[in-house]
């Protein structure tokens, strides 16, 4: 005579199922502290390099704003005018105040 044979149910247990759901988690949380880190690092060193740029221009306006202040000058400007040979007509002469 033939044996039925019954196959058992195997009963899902919650440690087996914790497990399962916790070493995917725990691989998961490892891989993206260090992908934050490499991140928030290179990020720093994005500001630090846009920092000292913004310092390099800031330098190159002001000595560009002393330079257009030089140039301005009124005694360099009279200066110009007579070794080109121009002449200044006292009558036609109009002050305005500076716009600054």
């Amino acid at each position: 005579m033939a044996r039925i044979v019954e196959k058992k149910r195997r009963k899902i247990r919650l440690e087996a199922v914790a497990v399962l759901l916790i070493i995917p988690a725990v691989i998961l949380s490892v891989f993206s502290s260090l992908f934050l880190r490499q991140t928030k690092a290179s990020l720093m060193i994005r500001i630090q390099n846009m920092n000292n740029e913004c310092t390099s221009l800031r330098t190159e306006n002001q000595r560009l704003a002393i330079e257009i202040q030089t140039l301005q000058n009124k005694d360099r400007i009279y200066n110009l005018a007579t070794e080109a040979g121009l002449q200044q007509n006292e009558a036609n002469v109009i002050s305005m105040p500076s716009a600054e």
